[in-house]
């Protein structure tokens, strides 16, 4: 059975609220794509910035912008990664476990790009809280996972 054959067969399965999810995430993954795309446009651009201007030493500002730019197209990439499966395997848009690691994602980008000597200690304080409590939540979800999976 081909993929649209089997697509349409498992659209004409679904109720009216999946039908309009699986549209919306069709929608959201053509704007994440156009996202991707102007993101590593950007990256790239800085790169070449970078090298053509300077003498391929990299500083820790030039450092910053090129992995901020990385963690931002990744960033992009795990979003629409997560699209894409509500697409493929009939899921709910929104994935509490994917949501948190996007954050975590977003809070490592945000430690790379920042510059500590323009921040108050209660800033790096509360970035550094967020972190461990993301990745406390994600160990959590984690193991919630594993405890369902070894009762089925």
């Amino acid at each position: 059975m081909g993929l649209v054959t089997r697509y349409l067969k498992t659209w004409n399965e679904l109720g009216p609220y999946e039908r309009f999810e699986q549209v919306l995430a069709l929608l959201l993954t053509v704007v994440i794509a156009v996202v991707i795309i102007g993101s590593l446009a950007d990256l790239v651009r800085d790169v070449y910035d970078i090298f053509a201007t300077a003498a391929v030493s990299l500083s820790d500002r030039a450092f910053a912008i090129i992995f901020g730019d990385i963690m931002t197209v990744l960033i992009a990439l795990e979003f629409n990664h997560s699209i894409v499966q509500v697409l493929h395997n009939r899921e709910h848009l929104i994935q509490v476990r994917t949501v948190v690691l996007i954050a975590i994602l977003a809070i490592a980008r945000k430690f790379i790009v920042i510059d500590v000597a323009t921040l108050s200690a209660e800033t790096l304080i509360a970035l550094a809280v967020v972190a461990a409590a993301l990745a406390l939540l994600h160990w959590v979800l984690a193991a919630t996972d594993r405890a369902d999976k070894a009762r089925e």
